[in-house]
C-alpha cells in the first residue's frame, strides 16, 4: 500500500470538494485526459468517473465512502488492475492535511510486479498531489464552509 501525506493552505472542505470531483483531474494530472462523471446527480457514494489515461487506457473510478469533509474512499478498474483509494481530510492551521493511499490490486502476472507498482504509484502519487496543492493554492480562495 502506498501513503502520502500533504498539506494544502486551503480549508478543509474546498480541498475534498476539489478531490471527490474526479473531473478535475483534467487540470492538475498530465496523463489524464477527458475524466468526466458517468451517471447524473451529485458527486457522492456511486458516483462513477471514466477517462484515459497514459499508458493505462481507459479508467472508471467509483465512490465507495463520502463522508465530506473528512473522509473519500474510492474504487479504480483499468483492464490489467483495480485499486482501492481512500483520502482523509483534517483541518490545521491555514488550511488542510490530507493523507491519501493506494492500494493496487494487479491482475494475472502482474501481481509478480507489486512491489514495483507500489513504487511507481507512490512517486506518481507524490507528483500528482504537489499538483493538486500547487493548483488549489494559486486560485483565489472560494470560501467554502467546512461542514
Amino acid at each position: 500500500m502506498v501513503r502520502i501525506e500533504l498539506e494544502v493552505d486551503r480549508p478543509v472542505a474546498e480541498v475534498f470538494d476539489y478531490m471527490a470531483d474526479f473531473s478535475n483531474e483534467n487540470e492538475w494530472n498530465s496523463v489524464a485526459h477527458d475524466v468526466g462523471q458517468l451517471n447524473p446527480g451529485p458527486v457522492g457514494v456511486g458516483a462513477r468517473f471514466k477517462g484515459e489515461y497514459d499508458r493505462m487506457g481507459s479508467v472508471e473510478y467509483e465512490i465507495k465512502e463520502y463522508a465530506r469533509p473528512d473522509h473519500l474512499g474510492c474504487e479504480g478498474r483499468a483492464k490489467m488492475l483495480t485499486w482501492d483509494s481512500t483520502f482523509d481530510f483534517s483541518g490545521r492551521e491555514g488550511g488542510t492535511r490530507l493523507v491519501g493511499t493506494i492500494d493496487p490490486h494487479p491482475k494475472g502476472v502482474l501481481r509478480l510486479a507489486k512491489p514495483l507498482m507500489e513504487m511507481v504509484m507512490r512517486a506518481q502519487m507524490q507528483k500528482g498531489m504537489g499538483n493538486v496543492k500547487a493548483t488549489l493554492e494559486r486560485r483565489p480562495a472560494l470560501g467554502i464552509a467546512d461542514a
